[in-house]
């Protein structure tokens, strides 16, 4: 049997340890994986306004700061009165962050 030479073998691998240790350079997804809190800006149309959850749901466009693509979701809001004054169907712009369990939305205004 043969024994297999252990110089030939750290040497094989020694191009998996590197590629093991490559710096991972692209964004997080959240603030939160991030470690971080900011505020985020997107333009999005109103799916639902829900006033007893105190969310609303938006079909949102990117939002460039998060890598995020357009998509719906729902966001919590900061001050369940905003919910009076929005409709479903109707744009707006708003501004909004990560608050360690959920997006929250700070401000909107009609667009």
């Amino acid at each position: 049997m043969k024994r297999l030479n252990p110089f030939i073998l750290i040497a094989a691998l020694a191009p998996l340890t590197t590629v093991a240790h490559a710096e991972d350079t692209r964004q997080p997804a959240s603030p939160f994986d991030a470690g971080i809190s900011a505020t985020h800006h997107a333009t999005g149309r109103i799916v639902k306004v829900d006033g007893i959850a105190g969310m609303l749901t938006l079909a949102h466009g990117p939002v460039t700061t998060l890598n995020w693509p357009p998509m719906t979701m729902a966001f919590g809001v900061q001050n369940t009165r905003l919910l009076d004054t929005l409709s479903e169907g109707q744009t707006i712009d708003f501004e909004f962050a990560y608050d360690g369990s959920i997006y929250t939305i700070a401000e909107a205004q009609p667009h």
